[in-house]
Order: C-alpha cells, then structure tokens, then sequence
C-alpha cells in the first residue's frame, strides 16, 4: 500500500511539520503506536494538491504547517485504548478541560477508524513566513487550557486560528462564531484556500479525528 505514498518532504520542502504524535505533546501524553519517525506520508494525489496550494500560500508570505497525515490503525486503536482508560485524566486541563472523558466517544472526538487510514486526510494549519520560532514543550510545565486566548495557552507558531491543536472544546468547532473576529478570519482564509477539492481538516477543529 505504502507505495502509493509519498513523503510530504520531499513533495513539498517548504512545508513545516510538527508531527505531534511522534512526541508527547498531544492529548495521550506520550508519543502514539505507530509512529516511527516525525514524518508526514500521504497519497500522490493528495500531495500534488497540497502543492498547489503550498504555491497559492507563499505567494501571501504564508506557508502550510502540517500536524499529522497517514495515520496507521494502530495508531487509531491507542486513541481507542487511551479513551477507554477513563483514569488516564493527565492531559485533561489542557485538551479536553471541560469534556468528561467518559464522553468523548459520545460526542465524536474519538472514533475507532480514522479517516487519516487512507492517507488522503491531513491535519494542518498556516503560518506566517518567515515562521516564528515554536514554543519549546515539556510535560512538566504547567498546563494550560487549549480554547484560552493566545497568549495564554501554549505559543504555537502558527496563525491564531482560536484554539491549540488537539483541543477537544466547542470553541474548536469550524462554525463556532463565539471565537474573535480575527480568528474567524484565519479559519475562513484555511477553507477558502483549499480550493482543490481534497479533505483537509482545519487544526483544532471538530473534525480532526473523523
């Protein structure tokens, strides 16, 4: 299967990858089954229309920072496995504060398929060019909650689209209108310049885990 993949690196150089799940600052607190490495593989199709909008971007002084792309099963069934571990609360104040972790099946921010399996589902964000520099993550910092304003959650590099990434909150909603102005804006800059038609889900938003 693998080898109608590619390298989202090699497709596209100037993307920025901050692949959470190879690492411990996501909502499971450690780094996920299957990841082997920080990288972002997706279908050839899906690259060369990531490229095109890649194009689009720079053009604004803009660029994609991706986040997670295939993702395999087992990675999927750690989500599952994590979720059913209802004692597991350690990253509770940051990403899911105000969710009981009981419902989060119920409410659709844990599945057991993922449509990240296929390759063609991709995680990812803008930044500004030239990128800031990204806050450095340590698990024993204090959490902070992901729908706070931006400067009061942890300093992503990216454009402020209204909340951290994996955060599971009504304000991570694509439609949410109680986010500000501003962030309202950048969410609909991220839709509108995702003109090819390929499923491309907005960071931190509700659909992250379909």
């Amino acid at each position: 299967m693998l080898e109608n993949f590619v390298d989202i690196q090699k497709a596209i150089p100037s993307a920025v990858l901050d692949v959470r799940y190879y690492g411990d600052h996501n909502f499971l607190g450690t780094r996920v089954d299957g990841y082997q490495a920080p990288k972002c593989l997706i279908t050839k199709p899906t690259a060369e229309a990531l490229a095109k909008v890649q194009a689009e971007q720079q053009e604004f002084s803009l660029t994609l920072k991706i986040y997670d792309c295939y993702r395999p099963q087992q990675a999927v069934d750690h989500f599952v496995r994590w979720a059913k571990d209802v004692k597991d609360t350690k990253t509770k104040a940051k990403f899911y504060p105000t969710v009981d972790k009981h419902n989060l099946f119920r409410v659709g921010y844990i599945a057991e398929k993922s449509g990240h399996s296929r390759g063609s589902t991709i995680d990812l964000t803008v930044a500004s060019v030239p990128v800031p520099a990204l806050e450095q993550y340590s698990p024993e910092q204090p959490l902070q909650a992901c729908y706070l304003l931006a400067g009061k959650r942890f300093q992503d590099n990216s454009i402020d689209m209204g909340t951290g990434f994996d955060c599971f909150h009504e304000l991570s909603h694509p439609g949410n209108l109680e986010v500000g102005r501003q962030q309202r804006t950048h969410r609909l800059l991220l839709k509108t310049r995702w003109l090819v038609g390929w499923l491309v889900e907005l960071v931190g938003l509700v659909g992250w885990l379909s």
